[in-house]
């Protein structure tokens, strides 16, 4: 991903797998966050964290850069890499 940019993640097929997104230390992102329910029902931030369903944005921050993850809340060898790549040094 690009820092400074917001990207969505499509969480409908990923039922019973809470998702989360993580630091470089896989500690959960508490800001930058907006998880749209399919009910519309919004929820910002920390609260954002752990849905497995509707769609996550999340706003990557401007300065970001590095090595973040993904991980399912229930299973410890559900996770991923997510690299930012900071748009100033592009």
């Amino acid at each position: 991903f690009i820092s400074g940019t917001t990207v969505a993640f499509d969480l409908n097929s990923v039922g019973g797998h809470p998702f989360e997104i993580q630091d470089n230390t896989l500690n959960p992102i508490t800001t930058g966050l907006v998880h749209v329910a399919n009910d519309g029902t919004v929820s910002t931030n920390i609260d954002a964290q752990g849905q497995d369903s509707g769609v996550l944005y999340w706003k990557i921050p401007a300065d970001a850069s590095g090595s973040f993850a993904y991980q399912c809340q229930n299973h410890a060898a559900m996770v991923g890499p997510i690299t930012v790549r900071n748009i100033a040094l592009i």
